[in-house]
């Protein structure tokens, strides 16, 4: 990861390794709307870029490349909130894992109309 982060040309770029436990581990998997409960560390890439950065394709492409270099080593889930706007239906749903379909139903219920639509949304 040293060395990675070394190649970053980003100057606002960043990995971020995050310990989880406590409550979020300590629930049953089916707990609520949050997913990947048996995780135990959290890895994000990060850059972060004034818009009309002339160097922004470069930037992206660095995020991207590390990404791909430490998947190996993830369990190929994701959180919401380490997501980005460009990213398809896939990586929400791999968000909630197994709990997934009961909140498209607790969204077609409560939200039929999608007016929650705003964040990574869950489609009725």
């Amino acid at each position: 990861m040293r060395g990675l982060f070394a190649t970053c040309p980003i100057p606002g770029g960043e990995l971020g390794l995050l310990h989880l436990g406590g409550a979020l581990n300590e629930r049953p998997a089916a707990d609520g709307a949050v997913g990947n409960r048996d995780a135990r560390f959290v890895l994000g890439v990060k850059g972060m870029w004034a818009p009309g950065e002339p160097d922004a394709g470069r930037y992206s492409r660095w995020v991207r490349d590390a990404w791909a270099r430490l998947r190996p080593w993830s369990t190929g889930a994701t959180y919401v909130n380490f997501q980005t706007a460009e990213e398809g239906d896939d990586r929400v749903r791999a968000s909630y894992g197994a709990n997934y379909d009961r909140l498209v139903e607790v969204k077609r219920r409560y939200d039929h109309e999608n007016l929650f639509r705003t964040n990574r949304n869950i489609r009725p």
